[in-house]
């Protein structure tokens, strides 16, 4: 509800899966633009996706899918009756932290 009498807060996700997850997306951003700077990751990451390009299209899958958990998110705890805060609350944590976090989300009670 817009007052949050129905709210519940905001569930962090454990540290572990900030540092997994932002670490991974920002190890890929750094592969992608800028290789030099992480050899032992690049050669990782293009070793499993083959291409400069693939990787490319790999961020922006990633990002896409993001941006697109953290919608699905704000949707969810708006139709739960969330208030704003706690909306914005799960957006934010879920467009960062992606599956994690949505599935803290999912999980809590209606």
């Amino acid at each position: 509800s817009a007052t949050g009498t129905a709210d519940l807060p905001v569930v962090l996700a454990p540290p572990v899966a900030w540092v997994l997850v932002v670490g991974g997306l920002a190890a890929l951003a750094a592969a992608v633009y800028a290789p030099q700077s992480v050899p032992p990751i690049t050669w990782l990451l293009l070793l499993v996706f083959g291409t400069p390009e693939m990787l490319w299209w790999v961020l922006v899958a990633a990002v896409l899918a993001h941006v697109g958990e953290g919608l699905a998110a704000a949707a969810m705890a708006t139709a739960r009756g969330r208030s704003r805060r706690v909306v914005l609350g799960w957006w934010l944590q879920v467009s960062v932290l992606g599956f994690p976090a949505f599935m803290q989300l999912i999980a809590q009670e209606p």
